[in-house]
């Protein structure tokens, strides 16, 4: 199977069209809550809840998945434009995820 497309989560708001029905890896923060499953582009955006800066994620809330919330995660699975998630106020959604777990940077200051 192809592997996904590694792109800015900016870039997949900003051109949606480009990536519909393809498999996709995205790095942003994301909420696991009820009615709130999303990657957002900022901790910023997560915190003011600006919902047209993230991207619906279509997964369950498990433990595991949960312990994610507020945190910087690599998400993979395939974009869909038409999906806008509750109550359709994000930018889309990830669906088919086949990998979502935290984003660990190895940048020295």
């Amino acid at each position: 199977m192809a592997e996904p497309e590694y792109i800015s989560l900016i870039h997949l708001i900003q051109h949606p069209h480009r990536y519909h029905g393809r498999k996709v890896r995205v790095i942003g923060v994301v909420r696991l809550k009820f009615e709130s499953k999303a990657v957002f582009v900022s901790a910023e955006d997560l915190k003011k809840a600006v919902t047209k800066n993230a991207i619906w994620l279509d997964v369950d809330l498990t433990e595991a998945n949960q312990k994610l919330s507020g945190k910087h995660v690599l998400v993979e699975g395939v974009f869909d434009q038409e999906n806008l998630g509750h109550l359709k106020l994000y930018s889309g959604a990830i669906t088919k995820v086949t990998r979502l777990e935290e984003w660990r940077a190895n940048v020295k200051d």
